[in-house]
């Protein structure tokens, strides 16, 4: 045993070896073990006022083991060959054989395999492209010749839950794989990575799972350096609070992912834009997983806006679910992400408030949004939702006054629509107190179509018995929104109910 190893006891306890030596007032030689289970520790690493060693999480994980009650309660830990030959050669006999090789009935060559042809096939390790140590005993014991030589098709490797220990130790063994892309490490209790030396580098890994191992995001930027193609990185329950660099040297997320695409943040404590603002100079950054964090709960709308407007370009899909988004606001900054078109909202406090209206809100609010909540925003499904908002926004009915009072970022949603248009009807052919009906035009991206704009006035019809409709019943309109080149004179111009002969027939005005 030596001090950092990883060991497991009878009843799969797990720990680190932290001291081998004496201790005071105490004969014979102990070894200080902190756990992976914090309940099953007693101290820090501090007795009689003495502190003989420093526990890597806070609190009292640990305690004092005679060492050799340890030695003889330790299960045995493998090297990674042993255990992928254990987990995938293994010398049985067949129990089932199939039919042996034959014609397919149509024709066809088949290759028939019986039991035995599939486990030989599956024991050579050097065909071997996906492979799982998951919960196994396995520790990183193999010089990097052995397993080039053993694993030079490997592509996707498991090694979660288990004993490796440290990232140094796994990458020195794993950096002799030429073809290794995924690696996953969930589960497995790492020690703090060190800012000197450089990790070994491993330049072709694409995917790496650092969930619940320790490392935080201060070590996942030092790994970071020596992964620069890596695309997806998950660092899920980290109680990670802040993505700003934590040392000096560490400031360029540039040059540390330079082709990053997916973040996994899930499950860690995150409440605002403000503790991921470092993200936001990431040049490929598509995915951003923010499940289970606290977002949302601090409760200042300054935290609302999104930093760095030049920055997240290319993020298209944010992951929300299971956060704390209470109010509009905070849905209303996201339309400050120029790429976003995906959005997760599920089981937060503004969505189980109402969840039918809440996804129509959303919709209206956010322009470039195509999936919500895992489902497609139709056409049709967008265009309802423009228009259940607008009559919202403008309650029904609402003067010209009445427009002007209200709040233009509410109105138009911050992205730059033109100043709506009163239309109006005559009070004989829609007795209301008021002559005035608001409508609002989305952005130029956006513009509607005549038929739209009908639908619209449909839409915001009072609910009255169908009143036939004339040209003679319209006052003067400006339509620099209609098709067909109508309202192209000059600014300010007005039509009047005969230019629009061509356009609203009679037969179309007998229904709103």
């Amino acid at each position: 045993m030596r001090v950092g190893d990883r060991i497991v006891l009878q009843g799969t306890h797990r720990g680190t070896i932290r001291y081998i030596g004496s201790v005071p007032n105490q004969a014979g030689e102990w070894t200080g073990v902190e756990w992976d289970d914090a309940s099953r520790g007693k101290h820090d690493g501090c007795v009689a006022g003495q502190r003989l060693f420093t526990c890597q999480r806070p609190g009292t994980p640990a305690t004092f083991v005679r060492s050799r009650k340890l030695v003889e309660s330790l299960l045995p830990v493998m090297s990674l060959l042993e255990g992928l030959r254990e987990r995938y050669c293994r010398d049985e006999a067949p129990s089932l054989d199939l039919p042996s090789p034959g014609q397919h009935p149509k024709g066809r060559g088949v290759v028939v395999m019986g039991r035995a042809d599939l486990l030989a096939a599956a024991s050579d390790l050097t065909m071997l492209a996906h492979a799982s140590v998951l919960g196994m005993h396995v520790a990183a014991r193999d010089p990097p010749d052995d397993l080039s030589q053993a694993l030079p098709s490997l592509q996707d490797l498991d090694a979660g839950d288990t004993l490796l220990g440290s990232w140094h130790a796994a990458a020195t063994a794993l950096s002799s794989l030429p073809a290794l892309r995924t690696l996953s490490l969930a589960g497995t209790r790492l020690e703090a990575v060190p800012a000197l030396p450089p990790p070994p580098p491993l330049p072709a890994l694409r995917t790496l799972v650092l969930s619940s191992t320790g490392v935080g995001w201060g070590g996942a930027l030092r790994i970071g350096r020596s992964l620069p193609s890596l695309a997806a990185l998950c660092l899920c329950d980290e109680s990670v609070e802040d993505v700003s660099p934590a040392e000096k040297g560490e400031c360029d997320l540039t040059a540390t992912f330079p082709a990053l695409e997916s973040l996994d943040l899930s499950g860690n404590l995150l409440a605002s834009w403000r503790q991921v603002a470092a993200l936001a100079t990431l040049p490929s950054l598509q995915t951003l997983n923010l499940t289970g964090n606290p977002w949302g709960s601090s409760g200042d709308d300054s935290d609302c806006a999104v930093p760095c407007p030049p920055g997240f370009r290319t993020l298209r899909t944010l992951l929300l679910g299971g956060t704390r988004v209470s109010s509009w606001s905070q849905v209303q900054a996201l339309d400050g992400l120029p790429a976003l078109a995906s959005l997760r909202l599920t089981d937060t406090p503004l969505w189980t408030r109402a969840p039918a209206t809440a996804r129509a809100q959303t919709i209206a609010r956010l322009g470039g949004l195509v999936q919500l909540n895992g489902s497609q925003v139709a056409a049709e499904e967008r265009r309802d939702a423009e228009l259940w908002y607008l009559r919202k926004v403008t309650g029904g009915v609402a003067t010209g006054e009445e427009l002007r009072a209200l709040n233009a970022a509410e109105l138009v949603g911050g992205r730059g629509w033109p100043t709506p248009c009163v239309m109006r009807r005559c009070t004989s052919a829609w007795p209301m107190p008021d002559e005035h009906r608001v409508i609002a035009l989305p952005r130029p991206a956006h513009q509607m179509s005549w038929l739209r704009a009908r639908r619209i006035k449909r839409a915001c019809s009072p609910a009255t018995p169908a009143t036939p409709l004339c040209c003679k019943h319209w006052g003067p309109l400006p339509l620099p929104w209609l098709p067909g080149g109508l309202g192209q004179g000059p600014a300010g111009s007005w039509r009047s109910p005969c230019t629009m002969k061509s356009v609203w027939s009679s037969s179309a005005c007998q229904s709103r």
